[in-house]
């Protein structure tokens, strides 16, 4: 109400009449709104108590479900794609916020913890940092794993955009105690470190009984080492190893062995099957030399082999057999008229399972097709690094894929590159792909999966230019069940390539790690 100029004692009596009246219609206006607001306070009232009701009548079921059956539930919400990122927007952390009763069986439930994916600051190469005040919460999360086997990731990223580096914190010795009780439930660790910080993390005891998996950096010795402290390894990726590390690999547990982008000679890699008998997963850049005639030796335990890098040939086939394999990933030279003959006599030998295929390069060039060719049974055929100057796929292409036959293809991955600040921009046809698509249909079916991977060497802000229009959209679902476009592009002053630019097609396809975050206090 605003205040009123009352009238004194002695001004005339019209002014105090018409003072009253201006008083009397101010109380009469804020009854009447008095009267609405009670009125609304009513109605939401009613409303709340309904929302109440529904709310707890649709909750109930749940909220009644027996606490191993919710267990269960909470497990299914974990990433599926890895390791569990610390953010209030994913699973175990949501579960906390949403009401008492999943807060007290999240924090019971100890498998929920058992997995951490951290981001550490690339700094010192002697010192693994994180953002100040994080080491506690990493304790609490370490504590609420109790004795579950771990899985630890560390992701190293050259800065925070939100954080200086007075604002980050270096292992405190107060962690020693609790990551020593940790590290012998260690089942699991990924580092992206320096080898000497990867000492510092796994030196720390004599024996590592639990240990299945590690990927890292490390030195030659410390790799000999570590070998004879985990009996149980079965995984093993290595950051940049040098030959020497690579020549002090044995392990009669290993079944997983990859080496990243390193180029080997063949003496190398046979020494490698031969001194880990249970190798069945192996990749490396290229095997480079070209082996001289020799009795080929059989290893029945590989079942999938990856190469990818530039430099390599397929002679390396010649020495080996190997009759379980159903993966094969190959970089060929594009013009090598002895891709196929080897490629023959090697499937011809080893009579092996192949269903699943890809090939690193161009896939313009015929003798590459040709290759293709040999695995008519293949369900899953990938094709990598394909520089797209021009359009894809181009005509040559179709028509060669139209001469075979996929009866069992189920999956189709293909990866092009463009250089936007190059002298070309290809381009992506979708006329065409429809075709290849049909050329390629197992008869009786569609196609299951369709991944198409586009990277862009400059940072690009017509990503979705490359995208389907709505048409073809619709074409492409007709003949595939499941499509996914991804494109990448890099800012040209990132040389590190450390934050890509990615968008998807559908835009509900996106995957991939929450911002990293760790916030334990609620």
């Amino acid at each position: 109400m605003n205040s009123l100029s009352l009238p004194g004692p002695d001004d005339p009596a019209i002014l105090q009449r018409e003072a009253l009246a201006q008083i009397q219609a101010a109380l009469t206006t804020a009854r009447a709104r008095f009267a609405v607001q009670s009125r609304l306070a009513i109605q939401f009232r009613c409303e709340k108590s309904a929302l109440t009701t529904s709310l707890e009548n649709s909750t109930f079921p749940v909220l009644s479900l027996p606490n191993e059956i919710t267990s269960l539930i909470f497990i299914a919400c974990l990433p599926s794609e890895g390791d569990v990122r610390p953010s209030h927007r994913r699973a175990p952390l949501l579960l906390l916020r949403v009401c008492r009763h999943w807060r007290r069986v999240a924090l019971d439930m100890a498998q929920l913890w058992c997995s951490l994916d951290l981001n550490v600051g690339r700094g010192d190469w002697r010192c693994i940092s994180l953002k100040r005040g994080s080491w506690e919460d990493v304790k609490t999360w370490f504590a609420r794993a109790k004795n579950q086997y771990l899985s630890l990731t560390i992701r190293q990223w050259r800065s925070w955009p939100d954080a200086r580096p007075s604002e980050h914190d270096c292992w405190p010795p107060s962690f020693d105690n609790v990551f020593d009780s940790k590290i012998q439930f260690l089942k699991k660790l990924s580092a992206d470190v320096s080898a000497f910080q990867m000492k510092g993390i796994i030196g720390r005891t004599t024996r590592l009984p639990e240990l299945r998996e590690i990927a890292g950096m490390f030195e030659s010795d410390g790799l000999a080492e570590l070998l004879k402290r985990a009996p149980g390894l079965q995984t093993l990726r290595l950051s940049r190893p040098s030959l020497e590390t690579i020549r002090h690999i044995e392990s009669a547990s290993l079944t997983t062995l990859n080496l990243g982008w390193t180029s080997l000679i063949l003496a190398d890699f046979l020494a490698i099957l031969k001194h880990c008998p249970s190798l069945a997963n192996f990749w490396a850049g290229s095997i480079d030399d070209s082996p001289a005639p020799i009795q080929p030796v059989v290893f029945s335990q590989m079942i999938s082999l990856h190469l990818r890098d530039q430099g390599g040939n397929v002679l390396f086939l010649n020495a080996i057999t190997l009759p379980r394999l159903h993966t094969l990933l190959l970089r060929l030279p594009h013009d090598d008229t002895t891709n196929k003959s080897v490629l023959a006599a090697f499937l011809d030998r080893s009579r092996c399972p192949l269903t699943r295929f890809g090939l690193y390069g161009s896939f313009e060039s015929a003798e590459i097709y040709n290759c293709i060719q040999l695995f008519p049974g293949v369900e899953s055929l990938e094709m990598h690094d394909t520089d797209l100057t021009d359009e894809f796929p181009c005509k040559s292409g179709i028509e060669r894929f139209r001469q075979a036959t996929f009866p069992k293809l189920r999956y189709l991955h293909i990866q092009l590159y463009v250089d936007s600040d190059g002298t070309g921009i290809g381009r992506l046809n979708y006329e065409k792909l429809c075709d290849l698509l049909v050329s390629l249909r197992p008869k009786g079916g569609r196609l299951e999966k369709l991944v198409i991977s586009i990277e862009d060497s400059a940072y690009s802000d017509f990503g979705e230019s490359w995208f389907p229009s709505e048409l073809y959209a619709r074409v492409l679902r007709h003949l595939v069940l499941e499509v996914t476009i991804k494109f990448t592009s890099y800012d040209y002053e990132d040389f590190c390539g450390e934050h890509p630019r990615t968008i998807w097609w559908p835009h509900d396809a996106e995957v991939g790690d929450a911002e990293p975050e760790f916030h334990l206090n609620y």
